[in-house]
């Protein structure tokens, strides 16, 4: 402990603290969930690449989990059984990562087919041997439904702050989904805002913004203890 911390804990502790926040910023554990139907997957992986250029590393999809479609689901021809177990699957992948996230945020996307205003970096993912689309190309169902579903989960089983929750929603999409979900699930106390459609620097504005009070603020010692251990 002597070796580690020569002025003794606190005076580690008040060194970390003169410092920029900045050096916080690769602790923060942020999990992006949305939909993974046409490019809305490069456009979350765009506003997850620019997360990690500004400092915050440890940014993450729910697609960067190592898990595949599991090998006899695996197939072009589904039963409705096959189906259903298949979604389950998925549900219970995606509430494995938000049990380990600092700060969760949303999106509610519109299912545009084309965006033009993502970079090529964008798509790098796009055609991965990993099923980034969760399996959704087999399955029928609302593109933003197994977002209500996460955030769902995320505020009522994970025990949340909802002070760490975050919630966008595309204006071409919010007469569709924004009366719905906070009308069953409620966003009181939720940081949450409307964001322009096809744009992904509008949403990354949100979201950066919301990342650096984050690490400045409610995650901030936890961010610490994590910089201490990592000493």
């Amino acid at each position: 402990m002597t070796s580690r911390f020569p002025n003794g804990f606190d005076g580690a502790r008040e060194r970390i603290e003169d410092q920029s926040d900045r050096a916080l910023y690769e602790y923060l554990q942020v999990h992006i969930c949305g939909p993974y139907v046409t490019d809305c997957h490069p456009y979350l992986s765009e506003i997850k690449y620019q997360l990690q250029d500004e400092g915050f590393k440890r940014a993450k999809l729910c697609t960067d989990r190592p898990e595949t479609t599991p090998t006899h689901l695996d197939k072009d021809s589904l039963t409705d059984q096959e189906k259903q177990e298949l979604r389950e699957f998925w549900t219970e992948v995606s509430y494995q990562f938000l049990q380990n996230a600092d700060v969760a945020i949303f999106f509610f996307l519109d299912p545009t087919h084309k965006r033009s205003s993502l970079p090529d970096r964008a798509f790098r993912e796009k055609d991965s041997p990993s099923d980034h689309t969760h399996g959704q190309h087999k399955l029928t169902q609302d593109p933003n439904g197994s977002v209500f579903a996460e955030l769902k989960y995320w505020l009522d089983q994970v025990d949340a702050d909802v002070r760490r929750t975050m919630v966008l929603f595309e204006k071409s999409n919010y007469d569709e989904t924004g009366s719905l979900v906070t009308g069953s699930v409620g966003l009181e106390g939720v940081h949450w805002d409307t964001i322009e459609s096809n744009a992904v620097d509008d949403g990354f504005d949100a979201v950066r913004s919301r990342c650096i009070n984050w690490a400045m603020n409610d995650c901030k010692l936890r961010l610490q203890d994590r910089y201490y251990e990592n000493q």
